[in-house]
């Protein structure tokens, strides 16, 4: 369109018999046009505009051609166009210097509304493709996904699915070989979504290692289990990158049309929830998303919510429970144990809502009021009930807080402010919950052992490290898990399990307590094991 307008233009303000505008990738056209081939030459090799008049002396052009004006059209020094403009013989006036200053004028016009029209398109690209990996974004997958609910609700007989995609430990690839590979091996994962699909899909990436893929035309979970299978295969096989081999394992959420959506956010969101519960069961899956899902997430939310304001409105409390000496009955120490105490819930137990709070952002704020309040509380005992060997208090740590840069020094000057002695205060690294990135663990626990403070393996049995962790780090004393203890009247090899333990700590001088004491004849094995001492079950939830 623009080509015909500027070429009617200048027909009529010149009188031209024939006007036109060529394109870089036209070029070779010129030569029929003008019948000389060498004009072209020249004109491309100067980039400068030509006046040409051609009599019967001058024949390098076409007989029947009485003036030429030809003008480059340059953007950035580059020549993408000319224009030019052509009077046949038998005119009443040939070209002039005018009327080529006026071509050359339109031709800047013409590089200048280029430039402008090649800036709106990039704009435009940008504004809806994403600019590492060339694949549609979010705000154009949404228009897609639009258009897809619009064509379901009016033909019963088409469907899409949308399918929500994660790459789990792509922020270990990122962190521990650079961005520039990263950002390579995110193009590589779009190039793999993109040949697992058809070209009527739509691939997108909507920032960091999230992608979506709008698949056209399915209707039932059959229709998509064996895409979501292929997609797996296909990401899972190795990356191999600069010399670097890794696998990147993709948690994968899909949703279908069948749902009955009105809007593309909520049937993104779907597909989002679903590939959560893909995530939470480790990666390299798929779930296909269901209602009960979003009533869990909503539950969740109200949850965080509630526990946020449990916070604000001082709602937890500690219980404690005895550590008892097996051989003379007498209470030796407590273990600090978190509740809930919500005014719409009643008393929470600690398996209903602290795996949450991580997600609330107060686990390591809470973890510290815990520290805090039962350090006052055995400080408090410790003056009231005086005795020779002075009580403890056992309290949990996550990994989260031993991840925390300040921990050491807030643990001594917790103990120094509640008047403690050191060995007052236990802290238990549960093996379950993982002691966390030993690289940085380990020297702190190294700082807290030599302030005096006891450091307790919780749970000892019941994961895959045990041994390891007695080795490299500085524990003092090992707390048998209350399941080896409840087993222990009816399964003969948890018995042989409990006094391996006992033996273990022994020969290695640490101390030992055994959970979750229940019955006598569970009182009566502990005893005859010489177990020193055990935590009663009368309050069993846990931190």
């Amino acid at each position: 369109e623009a080509q015909r307008r500027i070429s009617t233009f200048l027909g009529q303000m010149l009188n031209a018999d024939r006007c036109g505008v060529v394109l870089a990738d036209d070029f070779d056209g010129l030569a029929e046009e003008f019948g000389s081939a060498e004009i072209v030459e020249r004109i491309l090799e100067t980039r400068t505009p030509m006046l040409l008049l051609c009599d019967t002396r001058n024949r390098e052009v076409r007989p029947d051609i009485d003036s030429l004006v030809v003008s480059p059209v340059l953007i950035d020094q580059q020549l993408v166009a000319l224009i030019y403009a052509v009077k046949y013989r038998d005119t009443p006036r040939s070209f002039e210097e005018l009327d080529r200053l006026l071509v050359v004028g339109v031709s800047h016009h013409a590089a200048m509304a280029i430039q402008r029209l090649k800036y709106e398109q990039a704009l435009l690209h940008s504004a809806n493709y994403d600019m590492l990996t060339g694949l549609p974004n979010r705000k154009l997958f949404l228009e897609r996904l639009s258009r897809s609910i619009a064509r379901a609700k009016r033909h019963s007989d088409y469907g899409f699915a949308v399918f929500f995609i994660d790459a789990n430990n792509f922020k270990l690839v990122n962190d521990s070989l650079g961005h520039q590979l990263g950002d390579e091996v995110l193009r590589q994962i779009g190039a793999r979504l993109q040949r697992t699909f058809r070209e009527l899909d739509t691939v997108g990436r909507f920032g960091g290692d999230e992608f979506a893929v709008l698949v056209d035309g399915v209707l039932t979970v059959q229709d998509v289990l064996p895409l979501a299978q292929r997609l797996l295969d296909t990401t899972s096989e190795p990356y191999n990158i600069k010399g670097h081999e890794f696998v990147i394992l993709l948690s994968v959420g899909i949703t279908l049309s069948s749902a009955g959506y009105e809007f593309a956010e909520d049937a993104l969101r779907d597909a989002d929830i679903a590939m959560y519960k893909s995530k939470e069961a480790g990666g390299a899956n798929f779930r296909v998303y269901d209602r009960v899902m979003h009533a869990q997430l909503m539950n969740s939310l109200k949850l965080q919510t509630d526990l946020r304001n449990a916070y604000k409105m001082e709602e937890f409390l500690l219980q404690y429970q005895p550590i008892v000496s097996i051989e003379t009955g007498e209470i030796r120490g407590f273990e600090a144990l978190l509740r809930w105490n919500s005014h719409d819930r009643g008393l929470v137990k600690p398996d209903q809502f602290f795996s949450s709070i991580d997600t609330t952002g107060l686990l390591n704020s809470i973890e510290s009021w815990v520290v805090r309040k039962a350090s006052n509380q055995i400080a408090a005992w410790s003056r009231q009930y005086a005795r020779p060997s002075p009580l403890f208090m056992s309290v949990n740590l996550s990994a989260k807080q031993l991840e925390n840069p300040n921990l050491v020094n807030f643990i001594q000057e917790t103990v120094e402010a509640c008047g403690l002695k050191p060995e007052q205060l236990w802290l238990e690294l549960s093996e379950k919950n993982s002691i966390g990135d030993e690289g940085s663990t380990i020297p702190k626990l190294q700082a807290m052992h030599e302030l005096g403070v006891r450091l307790c393996l919780d749970d000892f049995g019941t994961g895959y490290s045990t041994l390891g962790y007695l080795s490299r780090l500085p524990i003092n004393v090992l707390k048998i898990d209350r399941s080896f203890i409840s087993e222990a009247d009816l399964n003969p090899e948890s018995t042989k399990v409990i006094h391996t333990v006992i033996g273990l700590a022994n020969n290695l001088g640490l101390n030992v307590v055994a959970e979750g004491v229940e019955t006598e004849a569970q009182l009566n094995m502990l005893r005859m094991s010489k177990c020193p001492q055990i935590g009663r079950a009368s309050c069993r939830e846990r931190v």
